[in-house]
């Protein structure tokens, strides 16, 4: 999916400059969610803030690796599941 946004205007002559921010779409734990081009496991895991917490991830029926997570990318559609282990006793 394309869009499109305004990243600054020309006092001089009134042109917008723009740039064109190309995502995709995920499927994490069942619920879509979007993602730029190009993100890594990493990159969705620091937006979802878990990044540094006990997790498994599994993309696509594989686990990654927590080795792997900066250096897989995802992909369009890619269907993601995401287990928070939680302490207790």
């Amino acid at each position: 999916m394309m869009r499109q946004y305004i990243t600054s205007q020309s006092t001089d002559s009134n042109k917008l400059l723009s740039a064109t921010c190309a995502f995709m779409q995920v499927t994490v734990n069942s619920k879509p969610h979007s993602l730029n081009d190009n993100s890594t496991v990493l990159d969705l895991l620091t937006e979802l803030n878990l990044v540094g917490k006990r997790i498994a991830v599994e993309l696509d029926g594989d686990i990654v690796p927590k080795s792997a997570h900066a250096s897989t990318r995802l992909s369009e559609g890619a269907t993601l599941e995401i287990v928070v282990a939680v302490g207790g006793g």
